[in-house]
């Protein structure tokens, strides 16, 4: 016997697969969707192995396959929505900046003599609960301190 396929190899031969899609489509222009790329990967997988074929093959070789469908194919679209992003996208950590304009403003109210439950209010006036106000205020606390940090002037 030659040797057991595990989850994990079929993970990584999978993952494999999916990046080298991935890349062939970015190669020629095209915008895959995870379920457009696991569709091609399950469309390998047939070619690879016409009906009966994998069992003969398989057996042929003295390979043991534990291996789970479902579990195989639910890591492969997590892999697939992962490297969506990995190959379209960059990701940036914690929110978008804030613009200058929108800063300014709440400058301009601070400098005002608005408090910050006032500026809050102003900005934000569906917050209805104490809670929601508590963390908006502290939220306009730390933009005046950015808008300060950028020197940025407040707006008429």
């Amino acid at each position: 016997m030659l040797g057991k396929i595990t989850q994990a190899d079929v993970r990584k031969f999978n993952e494999g697969l999916i990046d080298a899609i991935y890349q062939k489509a970015i190669e020629n222009g095209e915008t895959l969707w995870p379920d457009d790329v696991l569709k091609r990967l399950i469309d390998l997988y047939k070619n690879m192995y016409k009906e009966g074929a994998k069992e003969d093959r398989i057996t042929r070789l003295g390979i043991q396959v534990r291996v789970r469908e479902d579990t195989t194919f639910y890591e492969a679209h997590k892999y697939a929505l992962e490297s969506f992003y990995k190959h379209y996208a960059e990701r940036k950590k914690g929110a978008p900046e804030l613009n200058d304009e929108y800063l300014s403003y709440i400058l301009h109210l601070h400098e005002s003599g608005m408090n910050y439950e006032e500026i809050v209010l102003a900005v934000e006036p569906e917050l209805d609960t104490p809670l929601k106000k508590k963390q908006a205020r502290e939220k306009i606390r730390k933009q005046i301190t950015e808008a300060k940090k950028r020197n940025l002037k407040k707006s008429d």
